[in-house]
């Protein structure tokens, strides 16, 4: 996945470390973050420059071990840029800079264009603010995930997920008694051999003993989107291309209209995926789509 959107960012911070590492990259450079050559790098950032918490002398990299990555924090004129190393870059340098590319290019310019956004807060400092307060839990969920496999579905993963919040946080949850380190082992084995629905009911009526019901059931929910949603999607068939999933707005303007063009006789594929327009429409792209495939009618 690619968060462009703050919903997108959070998924992509309870993904396991390495996948939400990738994930922000990837938000970073459609924000502009640009890979550097090291020569980019001395001139960008001086003969020395950060590179995890050290300092390393461009020169040394020089050989091709070290990639240098020019970070945006921000997608504003003047926003600030960093030279980083990317293999040893801080996470929490590239959540930061996530971060500020998410607010400044979709939540500031939402709050603009909301004549009533000022009545009900600010979305950008409230989104700035839980991201701040929730740090050390995402941490939490990220190294949870990147250690336990998936279970059957994402109301289950997000169940087992929020038993192990109860028992390493439960300040934060309001928990009323402790959550015994057996518990977690019994309800993940639970989850495991109940991949039913009846499962995740049955796993949160035993932890409403520890913490209140409506916030099991509220967390399992926004937890659950996040995993749907940090699972991205999948191509599920080639004539017309179908998606399956989580599907971005942006991918979805692209892949929707492959039905429409279908749909109108103006766009035909082979059973393995490979489009051709049937006629001169003008049009473009779409997916699959092969330019050496056109046939004018």
């Amino acid at each position: 996945m690619t968060p462009l959107t703050a919903p997108e960012l959070q998924a992509a911070l309870v993904l396991p470390e390495v996948e939400s590492r990738c994930a922000l990259l990837r938000c970073l450079e459609f924000y502009g973050a640009r890979r550097l050559e090291p020569t980019e790098a001395l001139r960008g950032g001086g003969a020395d420059l950060q590179i995890g918490g050290d300092q390393i002398d461009v020169a040394e990299g020089a050989g091709g071990s070290v990639e240098w990555l020019e970070l945006r924090c921000g997608v504003a004129e003047g926003a600030k840029r960093q030279v980083v190393a990317l293999q040893t870059v801080p996470y929490e340098t590239l959540q930061a800079a996530a971060l500020a590319c998410v607010v400044q290019a979709v939540l500031v310019p939402a709050e603009q264009g909301d004549p009533e956004g000022g009545a009900t807060g600010s979305p950008a400092a409230e989104f700035t603010s839980w991201l701040d307060s929730s740090s050390d839990e995402l941490r939490l969920l990220r190294a949870w995930r990147g250690r336990t496999p998936a279970f059957a579905s994402a109301r289950h993963d997000a169940a087992a997920a929020l038993t192990y919040l109860l028992w390493k946080n439960p300040t934060a949850h309001g928990v009323v008694e402790a959550l015994p380190r057996e518990q977690v082992q019994a309800s993940c084995e639970l989850l495991q051999q109940c991949s039913g629905e009846e499962g995740v009911r049955m796993a949160l009526a035993a932890l409403g003993a520890h913490a209140p019901e409506e916030h099991l059931a509220d967390l399992v929910t926004t937890l659950s989107r996040w995993f749907e949603v940090g699972a991205g999607c999948r191509v599920i068939a080639n004539n017309p291309p179908k998606l399956n999933g989580a599907v971005p707005a942006q991918v979805a303007k692209v892949w929707d209209r492959a039905e429409s063009l279908t749909r109108y006789g103006l766009l035909a594929y082979d059973g393995s995926g490979r489009g051709s327009f049937l006629q001169d429409s003008g049009l473009s792209y779409a997916p699959g789509f092969d330019p050496c495939g056109v046939e004018a009618v």
